[in-house]
């Protein structure tokens, strides 16, 4: 009894010593973290997928639409927050935590051509959408020329991000929609970028490239009902599928 009694309490000491291992690792091994906070600025392109049926005469059948061109461009601007440690010995070389949270706007333009009807009619959609972003990420540190109170480095990781698109306008050949869809998208993406670092503040522009979406939703919804003398009422459906292609971000901040 007493000999089992003994190995329990090794074993709870060990237990406790790997803990305080992992606990004051960190202290060791690391040197000037800090607290970083400022804003940050997206610009870039949409990668769209997209798809367009309209209703023919007074039936429920529908024509499909090849689309010809697709573009996209978002811009967004919000804050972001994170923090930063350095290694001991290696204190030119770091890894920053961060999060983020920004709105914005997005312009959308497709153009579609029928092919399938006796002429060729082509479609001119727009769209322009209210967006919303946010998401995490962790960037390695290396820099590569220091000064006194300056540093010249370079910025590189992962983030993971949630965008939704709401629709604020949209337009079909110049006439306005009906309806005002919704849109988002989760994805995985890796940047990798310019890192200025000053006394009390920093300067960062990176480049991200086109993201792993894990999640994208599609709508199907009537954009446009229309009367014509000959068929009744034609309605134009639409499909879309939005997805973040690649994109610059150019941020600001405090250190602390």
């Amino acid at each position: 009894m007493l000999y089992h009694s003994k190995k329990f309490l090794i074993k709870i000491a060990k237990n406790h010593l790997i803990i305080a291992i992992l606990i004051t690792l960190p202290v060791f091994c690391l040197t000037k973290d800090r607290f970083i906070f400022g804003y940050e600025n997206d610009f870039g392109i949409l990668n769209i997928s997209h798809k367009q049926k309209i209703t023919t005469f007074y039936g429920p059948s529908y024509l499909d639409i090849t689309t010809k061109k697709s573009n996209g461009s978002i811009f967004s601007l919000g804050i972001l927050g994170g923090y930063e440690f350095y290694f001991k010995d290696k204190p030119h070389m770091g890894v920053r935590i961060y999060t983020k949270l920004q709105t914005g706007y997005t312009k959308m333009q497709i153009i579609t051509i029928d092919n399938t009807a006796i002429s060729e009619n082509k479609y001119n959609l727009t769209f322009d959408f209210l967006t919303i972003k946010t998401g995490i990420g962790v960037q390695y540190i290396w820099k590569f020329l220091n000064k006194k109170d300056f540093s010249i480095g370079i910025l590189s990781g992962l983030n993971l991000d949630f965008i939704y698109f709401k629709s604020i306008a949209e337009t079909i050949n110049n006439y306005y929609g009906i309806d005002r869809p919704s849109f988002y998208n989760i994805g995985a993406s890796a940047n990798i970028g310019l890192y200025l670092d000053f006394a009390s503040t920093y300067l960062s522009l990176t480049y991200t490239l086109g993201p792993i979406n894990f999640l994208s939703t599609y709508t199907h919804y009537p954009i446009l009902s229309v009367s014509n003398k000959n068929f009744g009422e034609i309605k134009y459906f639409i499909e879309n599928t939005i997805n973040y292609s690649s994109f610059f971000s150019l941020g600001f901040g405090y250190k602390f």
